[in-house]
């Protein structure tokens, strides 16, 4: 008999397919790649998180946990970008799509960042 080469992530999908079709009682934690049939171990685990993951495409799932992991490591970042461009393009629409004033926001912002660059390496100096 030949053996086959089969992928892990087809074998997760055909899992997944399995559980919720109701062809396997067991659970599948995603985060350890085991799938489990012991009632003291599914005792212990998150039901409502697997039942999420039975109930949705477990690419999409796994993609949203991937976003909200960057999403609360960068989230302070990422509203400082998404507040210069609201800003931005706010007093772009008040000055009459004047493009010198889309600088502005930037300028203030790039000042900010020197100011706190300056002043962490002082502190550094200080310690």
């Amino acid at each position: 008999m030949k053996n086959k080469k089969l992928k892990k992530q087809n074998i997760q999908d055909h899992l997944l397919f399995l559980i919720s079709s109701g062809q396997l009682q067991g659970k599948f934690d995603p985060r350890i790649s085991i799938y489990f049939e012991n009632p003291e171990i599914l005792d212990e685990l998150d039901e409502t998180e697997l039942e999420v993951i039975k109930s949705t495409n477990y690419k999409v799932n796994m993609m949203l946990r991937h976003l909200k992991n960057l999403a609360s490591q960068y989230g302070s970042v990422i509203a400082l970008f998404a507040s210069i461009i609201t800003i931005s393009y706010y007093l772009f629409l008040f000055s009459g799509n004047n493009p010198v004033v889309i600088a502005l926001p930037i300028v203030v912002t790039v000042l900010v960042l020197v100011f706190y660059i300056l002043r962490k390496a002082k502190e550094e100096q200080i310690k």
